[in-house]
């Protein structure tokens, strides 16, 4: 099979992104290794009315994401809070799964992983301080086992203002400026902002 012209300006576009970024990298810092992580949805973006999730892991959180997270949802939401609660369920397995990898090579975290969110009302579900409990009962089986996880403090939610949303980058096709301020924070390097 030989590859087609689109599939050469595929390979074109993909060398000229590497020409002018030769000089990125990811940055770690070294230091307490805890996790950091983030979590966000684009609702109702594919023609089956099913939304994005995106989320992205870090240890530390001024440290690159060693863990980038993008897939289309398994199911379809209702609402954008449920497409944000279905995306943080799905970091928050990975987070759950990493900290007991991390406790085995001998590095606890004796404090919650910290899971930032930039929907309100998300925060409010998971953290069972809304009043829309009753209009997302569908989802309490599947998804809801993350609220033990929060009240275990393993996990603990908070807000982030979406203009630093890191996973927006995994979510969406942004502009070219919300793209240049989010980049430097998903590989490490937010000084150069």
């Amino acid at each position: 099979m030989s590859p087609s012209s689109t599939d050469m300006d595929g390979v074109d576009d993909i060398m000229k992104y590497l020409k002018h970024t030769r000089t990125l990298g990811l940055t770690f810092h070294k230091g307490d290794i805890h996790l950091y992580a983030t979590a966000d949805a684009a609702f109702d973006v594919y023609p089956d009315s099913k939304s994005h999730s995106g989320g992205t892991i870090h240890l530390g959180s001024n440290s690159a994401s060693f863990l980038s997270m993008t897939q289309k949802q398994p199911i379809i939401a209702d609402s954008s809070t449920e497409a944000e609660f279905i995306s943080a369920h799905t970091v928050a397995n990975n987070i759950i799964w990493l900290r007991g990898l991390l406790v085995e090579l001998g590095f606890p975290q004796p404090n919650p992983t910290l899971l930032m969110q930039d929907n309100q009302s998300t925060i409010r579900l998971l953290t069972n301080k809304g009043t829309s409990v009753g209009r997302t009962k569908h989802l309490r089986r599947r998804f809801h086992g993350l609220r033990e996880h929060i009240n275990n403090g393993d996990i603990s939610v908070h807000y982030l203002a979406t203009d630093l949303m890191i996973s927006d980058i995994l979510t969406k096709p942004l502009g070219p400026t919300a793209f240049l301020k989010l980049r430097p924070l998903l590989m490490g390097t937010p000084s150069s902002l």
